[in-house]
Order: C-alpha cells, then structure tokens, then sequence
C-alpha cells in the first residue's frame, strides 16, 4: 500500500508473533497518515518474569510449540514509548489490561461440560499463557498512538 493510505491501524494480540515489534511500528507508521490512529493490544513479560530464570525457556517452548511463531515471549526490552517516537509516533494511552483479559482462558479451556480442558498442544500453550499471566509474569497491554500533523498540514 502507498504512504498514508490508512486513517486507522489496529492489531489486536498478533504483535507479539511478528519477528520484530520495531519493524511493525515503522511500517504501521509508514501506512498511517498524519493525524491516523494506531491501537494495538499486545502480550509481554513483566518485571517478575526475570525472576523465573530456569523455567523461562521450559514456558517459551511450551507457548512457542503451540503457538509459534513467538520469537519474543518475554518482550524484555519493549519500550513502546520510544518504539512509537523513534516511528514518527506519539503514544497517547497505555494501560495495562491483564487482568480484564483474564475471564477469556475459560472460552479456550473449558470442555463441554464445564470442566478444565487440556489436551491439545494448543491447550497446553494457553493454559500456560493463563497460569503465566495470573501468577503476574506476563501482561495484556492496550495502546494507542497517533501520527502527529506536521505544521502547515491539515
């Protein structure tokens, strides 16, 4: 698509499956023109999740293999702040939305009759993904951005 074909970008939990979340804010840049929008919803460590040290890579597999590509689980140098500056971006609004996303597990885990349902690699990555984010070591986060007007442009 050509420069500043879009007025709205949204990204709904896939940033974090795209090889490299600063690659996908400068081409979202490049496709927004000035005064567009940009919301995303994304999926990253937090600070305690430095803390799991072995058990890391023992969930990185686990989501990876049910889930792939995830070639950034744990988003530890993620600063949207600064992705967005660094694009030509102003980030507006960031909130963390975890546990708002929380009651959304039961509609992937739970069997016909109720109960807890685990039994795919799928199942397994995302009741991973659940014990991670309810223990606090991965967050949902939504934000928004805006292409700023240039002076003289309207």
């Amino acid at each position: 698509k050509p420069d500043g074909s879009f007025d709205q970008v949204l990204a709904l939990e896939s940033m974090f499956h795209f090889s490299s979340r600063t690659s996908f804010f400068s081409e979202v840049s490049r496709l927004l023109r000035p005064g567009g929008r940009f919301v995303f919803t994304d999926i990253l460590g937090t600070h305690k999740s430095r803390g799991l040290a072995q058990e890391r890579a023992s969930y990185e597999a686990e989501i990876s293999r049910s889930m792939a590509p995830w070639p950034d689980l744990w988003g530890d140098s993620i600063c949207y702040e600064d992705m967005a500056r660094a694009n030509g971006l102003r980030l507006d609004f960031m909130q963390n939305i975890s546990r708002q996303t929380l009651p959304s597990y039961r509609c992937f885990l739970t069997d016909a009759h109720g109960g807890l349902a685990v039994e795919t690699a799928i199942d397994r990555g995302v009741a991973a993904m659940r014990y991670l984010q309810e223990q606090g070591y991965l967050k949902v986060v939504l934000g928004v951005c805006e292409k700023p007007v240039a002076a003289g442009e309207d």
